[in-house]
């Protein structure tokens, strides 16, 4: 019943309505407060909804202006920055993550305004930093010393736009004992820690000076070249620095001067260009004897190192700049990681160019070892093992492409059948140069079978003194004398005949 009353009581408002006007008298009208007051809301929440569109369109208009009077370049560092707030919001790069304007702008720069591509690159750098340990540069990476005191060259000076100059001794670096000495990851970590330290010295220039210099001078002398920097681990660690640094650290060098080429520049250069981008190599710039004039346009005479002809010297008048350039030319003997042991215990092998070298071993037991152990490969070719014949079938180390940085340069194979296994050092690509090998390989017997086998026992070990069977007894002699710590002595003595004899 009271809901038939609801329903019906806007008609008979309406009829006592009408009775109020035609007889002219007075009618209480029934008033419904809560239909009143859900009236009122609705209004209110559609005036609500209508001013939030109203500010929401004028917000986008305004943003599109604001994206209209833009370049391309800050469209795409301002959807760069908001590609990048949940990667620098989070907990593992955000707190050391730089997202200052100018290094986004340097990441836009090298993948041509790709908003994508830019977050990526950058993304993968800073995950290289963490695996690496450089994202705090203070307390989580500590370099060798080695590499302090090897790695010649360093920063020295500035350029006329307030650059520093990064000077390159390419000719005076023992690369072939620096290889010899450490590790090829310490080795590229050490790059990466060195650039990582001159982006810290740029933002120091640049609050001191008050203007952006956000780029470095490189000048790669190459004075004192050698033969030896032609060797191929070397270059191949070159080609390796420039990619490193070519990926993590674009736009941050502007120009690379190349002073005192050797006549072996075409060849270093030939054999370095693969690994460049068309962007690196429009940075490069050869120059001849005429090499001073070039330099002094770029930076001033009083910057430029006195032995290359400007003013700059040390307090003490040396010309070559020892405190600010490292000029150590060889790294000593001592420190390769190869010792005198090693080398004694190696062999060494001369695999002439386009030739083959086979070294032949014999396994006697199902499940030995082969282990093999190069210490050094001057050129990269292929090793492979095979069993008694060479041929596909017989093949039980497929062909691999051996270097001195390749993964199973240290490894061992299960030989599961005995037989004759034929180690092959194949040089038949290579025409041009032949390749010295340092290496070490030996049969190891299996890690389960024991030191000796016997049928019966050694006697027990309460009553040692009982009578023994003659076998057992040249057993323990035997193995008295080649094992004296397992069989007693007394039982190595043991004379059969007078036992018999004293039996009987």
């Amino acid at each position: 019943m009271p809901d038939d009353n609801r329903r019906n009581r806007p008609t008979i408002q309406v009829q006592l309505c009408t009775m109020a006007s035609e007889g002219g008298g007075s009618v209480s009208v029934p008033f419904d407060s809560t239909s009143m007051s859900n009236r009122k809301s609705e209004t209110t929440e559609k005036r609500s909804k209508k001013n939030r569109r109203q500010t929401k369109s004028e917000n986008v208009t305004t943003d599109l202006e604001a994206l209209s009077n833009q370049t391309v370049e800050e469209r795409a560092l301002y959807r760069l920055k908001a590609k990048l707030q949940p990667l620098v919001k989070g907990a593992k790069y955000g707190k050391n993550m730089d997202v200052s304007d100018t290094t986004l702008k340097r990441w836009l720069l090298a993948t041509n305004n790709n908003v994508i591509h830019a977050a990526g690159k950058l993304q993968r750098h800073e995950m290289l930093k963490w695996k690496l340990g450089l994202i705090n540069l203070t307390s989580d990476y500590k370099p060798s010393k080695f590499l302090f005191d090897y790695y010649a060259g360093g920063l020295c000076g500035e350029d006329r736009e307030g650059s520093p100059v990064y000077y390159e001794l390419f000719g005076i670096l023992d690369m072939r004992g620096i290889i010899m000495s450490v590790q090829k990851k310490e080795l590229l970590t050490f790059k990466m820690f060195q650039h990582e330290l001159i982006k810290e010295y740029l933002k120091v220039l640049s609050k001191e000076k008050g203007k952006d210099i956000n780029n470095i001078l490189v000048v790669v002398d190459m004075i004192k070249c050698t033969r030896d920097t032609l060797w191929g681990p070397s270059l191949r660690i070159w080609a390796e620095i420039i990619e490193l640094l070519q990926e993590n650290y674009p736009r941050l060098v502007k120009e690379v001067l190349v002073i005192h080429p050797p006549t072996m520049f075409a060849e270093i250069y030939l054999s370095l260009r693969p690994y460049m981008k068309p962007s690196t190599l429009e940075l490069i710039k050869v120059f001849g004897n005429n090499y001073f004039k070039y330099l002094e346009q770029r930076i001033p005479i009083h910057y430029i190192p006195a032995y290359l002809g400007g003013y700059k010297c040390d307090f003490d008048n040396n010309q070559q700049c020892f405190e600010d350039l490292n000029w150590v030319e060889q790294v000593p003997q001592w420190l390769y990681l190869m010792s005198s042991s090693i080398q004694a215990r190696a062999q060494e092998f001369n695999i002439l160019a386009g030739a083959k070298h086979v070294e032949e071993y014999m396994v006697t037991l199902s499940n030995s070892l082969l282990s093999w152990e190069f210490y050094h490969i001057s050129q990269p070719l292929f090793f492979a093992i095979y069993i008694d014949t060479i041929s596909d079938k017989t093949c039980t180390f497929k062909k691999e492409n051996m270097s001195q940085f390749s993964k199973k340069r240290n490894h061992t194979l299960n030989c599961k059948v005995p037989g004759r296994y034929l180690l092959v050092f194949d040089n038949c690509k290579d025409h041009a140069f032949n390749v010295r090998i340092t290496c070490n390989i030996a049969v190891l017997p299996p890690a389960d079978i024991p030191l000796y086998s016997c049928n019966k026992t050694l006697g027990d070990s309460i009553k040692f003194n009982l009578p023994m069977d003659r076998e057992e007894v040249q057993m323990r002699r035997r193995l008295g004398i080649e094992l004296p710590s397992i069989v007693p002595a007394e039982s190595r003595n043991y004379n059969y005949a007078s036992h018999v004899q004293k039996r009987s």
